[in-house]
């Protein structure tokens, strides 16, 4: 009777993560890919402050999103408070790590985002869709 118990509590353990194990990729070769490389503007958000709102809700969740650094909005007037701007931020290239890019993300781990955006000579276009195959390709 123990042994038949102990079957059931080590299949109600190990069954139900088997059950709902992601489907893995498949032939990611013939998806459409998208070369990053590049030099990217970065901004350190520490308090997922262009991320999410006062809610803790995702702005790009909002069907007319109207914060979030990925808008990449410019003040319309002197006034209008908008307290980042991509165009004057430090560039990284990719692919690279940060912490050796740039001093002041030597010890910058986990503590909120890294808030990437292509430089502006680098803005992704059809033109950079599909790479050739002998360069570094993310999908």
């Amino acid at each position: 009777m123990k042994q038949i118990i102990l079957l059931l509590v080590l299949a109600g353990a190990v069954i139900p993560p088997l059950l709902s194990a992601a489907t893995p990729l498949m032939n990611a070769a013939a998806r459409e890919a998208q070369n990053l490389n590049g030099r990217w503007h970065v901004i350190v958000d520490p308090f997922d402050n262009g991320y999410v709102n006062y809610r803790l809700e995702p702005f790009d969740a909002a069907a007319k999103p109207t914060g979030g650094y990925f808008l990449d909005q410019k003040p319309a007037t002197p006034s209008t408070l908008i307290e980042y701007d991509f165009d004057q931020s430090p560039v990284l290239n990719v692919p690279g790590d940060w912490n050796s890019q740039n001093d002041k993300l030597f010890y910058y781990d986990i503590a909120g985002s890294l808030i990437i955006f292509p430089a502006r000579a680098t803005r992704v276009s059809s033109s950079i869709l599909a790479p050739p195959t002998t360069r570094r390709m993310f999908t």
